[in-house]
């Protein structure tokens, strides 16, 4: 009797709740919660996030990123490996994979979100590292990447394990990071699919739980959501992580530990809440002009300008100012390359650092002495052409001069001279002609 009432109570909780207005932070009924805007990774609400909780099945948003990466072709086969079938809790969400079943990686990989298959897990982790444990080094491996180190994976199903946690700020940057991915998206908002026959089993129709896009009629459904997996065991109750998209931003939730209705009701409330109360503003974009800088020594200024784009998310009713703070490098060297990493410029609000960049220079730099060393090597270049000429010229007039002295010793030890016929052979060749 006790349980049916608990039970009503928190259905009448449940169907006033969303009466409150969108614009007041929601006091959600799951023990942790979080919202983070999906594009600067700012945390808009807060409730034991830090917590580390047990996952459940939204741990395969991390084994299909890592599924994504380490595979390039998802049409690949996949022959299931004999321990497949035997590696999951019986009774557990499958999809009764066969041993020597033949299978395409995008068909895992649809069972693993449309159905939250186990063996999916299993069979994609074993062709994609050669087995469970391996995966589960690859999964940490990322979550490290990714920020989450409050959590530990081993796993990529989420079945029940002392050593396997999370926490609701890990997911989000996991789940940031997976709806960088079209795929993924589609994967994570798909409401069925086909498995076609195949050489061990009949075709198979599979159908999502997920209240937030599998049916429009559904209280829950939002069409905003863009990413969305549920989870559930009985040592992690029900979990959920979701992303959606309004206008020009992308919010995400994560609840964990929460009971069947109340992880819709807060992730819906959530939602509400973010798109209703906050705003991003885009303090710097990638290329923007900083300022101009001189350089001792150098031969033009220094053009400074952002390496990236800065946004921040705020009230939309908050008129703080931002301060911006540029910090370049101690003694810039005279001799800068466009594109080089110069300095930072932050934002803050009052003592809070709400984002920062780096500054790198627009422009080249030389310093004046390189200028000097840059002309005379240009001078050089059109002097060695010059210097080559000459030394042609010299060569041909040694070589014409070289011949004339050979010439004129021939004529002097031969006594030949050019243009008149020698004395004695003239007075010879006379003789022969008088009559």
């Amino acid at each position: 009797m006790e349980k049916k009432i608990l039970a009503l109570l928190l259905m009448f909780i449940v169907t006033i709740q969303p009466i409150t207005y969108a614009n007041t932070e929601p006091n959600t009924l799951s023990p942790s919660a979080i919202l983070m805007d999906a594009e600067t990774g700012q945390v808009l609400y807060d409730k034991n996030a830090k917590e580390r909780l047990y996952p459940a099945s939204i741990t395969k948003v991390l084994t299909a990123i890592i599924a994504l990466e380490e595979n390039e072709n998802l049409n690949e086969k996949v022959i299931i490996g004999k321990d497949v079938p035997y590696q999951i809790v019986s009774n557990s969400s499958a999809i009764y994979l066969l041993p020597g079943e033949v299978v395409t990686l995008e068909q895992l990989m649809y069972a693993l979100m449309v159905e939250s298959a186990n063996d999916a897990a299993v069979a994609i982790a074993e062709h994609t590292a050669g087995s469970v444990e391996n995966f589960a080094k690859l999964m940490n491996n990322k979550a490290k990447e990714l920020g989450a180190t409050d959590s530990h994976f081993t796993n990529p199903h989420g079945l029940h394990s002392e050593d396997h946690y999370t926490t609701a700020y890990d997911m989000a940057l996991i789940m940031k990071e997976a709806i960088k991915e079209p795929v993924l998206r589609k994967l994570m908002t798909t409401s069925n699919y086909i498995i076609p026959e195949t050489n061990k089993q009949q075709t198979r129709y599979l159908w999502t739980k997920n209240r937030l896009y599998k049916n429009e009629d559904d209280e829950f459904y939002n069409d905003k959501v863009i990413a969305s997996k549920t989870g559930f065991t009985t040592e992690a109750k029900n979990t959920l992580v979701s992303a959606a998209e309004n206008n020009d931003m992308s919010l995400i939730t994560v609840v964990l530990d929460g009971q069947s209705a109340s992880t819709y009701y807060d992730t819906s409330a959530l939602f509400d809440y973010g798109f209703a109360s906050f705003e991003t503003s885009t303090l710097i974009r990638k290329d923007d002009f900083v300022k101009e800088q001189e350089i001792e020594k150098g031969s033009n200024p220094l053009q400074i300008v952002s390496r990236s784009t800065v946004k921040y998310v705020k009230t939309k009713d908050n008129s703080d100012e931002i301060n911006e703070t540029i910090k370049l490098s101690q003694n810039l060297p005279s001799t800068i390359s466009k594109g080089e990493v110069i300095g930072k410029i932050e934002y803050s609000v009052g003592n809070e650092k709400v984002g920062e960049a780096q500054l790198v220079a627009g422009n080249e730099v030389l310093s004046s002495s390189a200028v000097r060393i840059q002309k005379l090597k240009g001078s050089i270049i059109y002097l060695i052409p010059a210097l080559l000429l000459l030394y042609i010229l010299a060569r041909i007039y040694v070589h014409i001069r070289n011949t004339r002295i050979r010439k004129r010793r021939i004529r002097k030890k031969y006594g030949i001279t050019y243009g008149s016929v020698p004395r004695r052979r003239r007075s010879q060749r006379s003789q022969y002609y008088r009559y």
